[in-house]
């Protein structure tokens, strides 16, 4: 993952522009023997302005489809909680682009099902219960070495596809040595502790 402080090179168009955002899938690949052009990204990200939505909606994005690499678009916005995302999963066979967009705000939610459950804010009782318990757990894992605790941005992914996001959790050390490193998306398979404060807007579910 790559901000603005890297250019991107456009070989077709001989030039290099600048995205808020850019995921690279792999390794970068680089413009020649230069190493501060990126050739291949994933997917892009800008936030849109005034002064530069029409050329982040029109031009830009048409240059950006012409590296190969390149399937996902989100443009956002500052002003309103307004997404939009631009993907085609299969840039060798079609330049058919898919468009959506999410304007509504959306907290913290997990998927269940299929389904985009939206997960609610929480009382600020339940905001002080849940880092007294944080603090409490991290000192008991962190001075005997047990691994990593997670807080509830972090979603796991069971083997049914959905996305589970436990108010703390913790993984112990003998799965996460697994990994080269955390990931930067989700975590595959549940938590070794799932911990869950009861709220009046939860269900069993």
């Amino acid at each position: 993952m790559y901000n603005s402080d890297l250019p991107l090179w456009i070989p077709e168009h001989r030039c290099g522009t600048y995205a808020d955002l850019m995921v690279v899938n792999g390794e970068p690949e680089f413009n020649g023997d230069r190493t501060d052009e990126i050739l291949n990204p994933l997917l892009v990200v800008e936030v849109l302005s005034p002064s530069r939505e029409a050329y982040d909606r029109g031009a830009k994005f048409r240059k950006y489809r012409y590296l190969a690499s390149f399937c996902e678009y989100l443009l956002l916005s500052q002003a309103e909680p307004y997404i939009e995302q631009d993907y085609n999963g299969d840039r060798q066979i079609s330049d058919r682009w898919q468009w959506q967009v999410c304007d509504r705000a959306i907290g913290r939610s997990e998927i269940v099902n299929g389904e985009l459950i939206d997960m609610e804010n929480r009382s600020a009782k339940h905001g002080y219960i849940a880092i007294i318990l944080s603090a409490a757990l991290f000192n008991c894992v962190s001075t005997r070495k047990l691994n990593a605790m997670f807080d509830s941005s972090t979603a796991f992914k069971m083997k049914s596809g959905n996305k589970r996001s436990p108010d703390i959790s913790f993984m112990a050390k003998e799965r996460l040595q697994r990994l080269d490193e955390l990931p930067d998306g989700f975590l595959e398979g549940g938590p070794d502790l799932g911990v869950e404060m009861l709220s009046p807007g939860n269900t069993v579910a």
